[in-house]
Formats: structure tokens, C-alpha cells, sequence
């Protein structure tokens, strides 16, 4: 699990990420290179990364 943005170190409320809409309504994530670095290996052929985001037009509760 990899939880780091250059800006936030290890703060995850420091994080800033955003989501752009693309024409088929999916998400297409926005953010720097270095969000972080994604680890992969051989042992599985599915290989899952779960996001976590706010979505922008929500309203605050």
C-alpha cells in the first residue's frame, strides 16, 4: 500500500488529487507523477489499485 504525495509525506489529509469526467461518465484521475509509486509483481494476472476520492460536484454535508 502506498499512501504519499510529494507535497504531503505521510499526512494523507495533506494529499491533493483530483478527478477529471471523461465523455463515457468514468473518472480519470488527475494528479503529478509522483503520487505515488505503484508495485506490481508476477504472482497474480489481476492486479487491482483502488482509488479514493472526493467526488467535486457532491454537495458538503
Amino acid at each position: 500500500m502506498n499512501l504519499t504525495e510529494p507535497q504531503a509525506g505521510s499526512d494523507l489529509s495533506a494529499i491533493r488529487a483530483s478527478a477529471i469526467p471523461t465523455d463515457d461518465e468514468a473518472l480519470s484521475p488527475e494528479r503529478s507523477e509522483n503520487l505515488f509509486y505503484l508495485r506490481e509483481h508476477d504472482l497474480t494476472s489481476n492486479i487491482v489499485h483502488l482509488v479514493l476520492l472526493e467526488h467535486q460536484t457532491r454537495p458538503k454535508a
